[in-house]
């Protein structure tokens, strides 16, 4: 297959699994507008974007070199198993530091959601990684399997726990906790992640040369996260969180668009990265 007809099969794959689940969640707006109050749709938006900030901090954008480095390597079994057991131990580590930091800064914290702030990243640090994983080892079909159960369990869960278990704020973040960690465990499951982690693979060679890679993409997310995200906190502490749940309603009209534009832009770099030491 051509590169041109191999970047359209890959949009086609993901986009399906994408956009459905995206329009399902544009439709249940008016089920979050009508059952939460803005100030508890705001503050949840809140703490989204707060993960989305720290993400990248506490991964060091490493799901992107695993990605990379799979690319190059997919052939090679044991290459493999020394980048994903590479990358599984030091996930785990910095979660850990994670854990320790929370401990000692969360009674600062005055926040009744605090909680979920850390088991939010756990659970995106989970489904980050094991799509990138699942994109490195050349299966887009999983990686939009995966979006969609992730979107399609968080559409269901926010169903059931805002209009019938009616736990408002909680059960949008239970719902987004538990949908990541879904996605992320079929992905372990589907390609059998399991078997590629092997302590005696441990490299910390190889943690080097991937670090190398991907610490200068952090300055890069977090700049995203400036021009994406940074209004809704300053929104926040200016108007209060009811008004930024108003404008965080708005947004998603927008982010429908964008969507469209991640999605080709995810197919476009994985054919990139194959392709770039080729002649022409």
């Amino acid at each position: 297959m051509n590169r041109e007809k191999q970047l359209a099969k890959n949009t086609a794959i993901i986009s399906i699994g994408k956009i459905a689940t995206q329009l399902i969640t544009f439709f249940l707006l008016p089920l979050y507008t009508k059952l939460l109050s803005t100030e508890e749709y705001g503050i949840v938006d809140l703490l989204n974007s707060l993960v989305v900030f720290l993400l990248p901090i506490v991964t060091l954008q490493v799901e992107q070199a695993v990605f990379r480095f799979l690319i190059d390597n997919r052939e090679n079994n044991n290459q493999k198993k020394k980048i994903l057991t590479t990358t599984f131990v030091q996930t785990i580590l910095q979660f850990v530091i994670l854990c320790f930091i929370y401990a000692i800064i969360q009674k600062y914290i005055n926040n009744e959601y605090k909680l979920f702030l850390v088991l939010n990243i756990f659970a995106h640090m989970v489904s980050t990684m094991t799509l990138q994983i699942s994109r490195g080892l050349g299966s887009n079909k999983d990686y939009a399997i995966s979006s969609f159960i992730i979107s399609f369990v968080n559409v269901i869960l926010n169903i059931i726990l805002i209009a019938f278990v009616r736990i408002g704020a909680y059960g949008l973040l239970i719902a987004n906790f538990t949908s990541n960690c879904l996605g992320g465990v079929y992905i372990i499951i589907k390609q059998k992640l399991y078997k590629y982690i092997d302590f005696k693979f441990i490299d910390i060679k190889m943690l080097k040369e991937m670090l190398k890679y991907s610490l200068p993409l952090i300055p890069n997310a977090l700049s995203w996260w400036v021009v994406n995200v940074s209004d809704r906190v300053i929104v926040t502490y200016f108007m209060g969180a009811g008004e930024n749940g108003i404008y965080t309603a708005a947004n998603k009209f927008s982010s429908a668009y964008v969507t469209i534009y991640n999605i080709f832009n995810l197919t476009w770099t994985e054919s990139l990265a194959m392709t770039i030491n080729t002649e022409d």
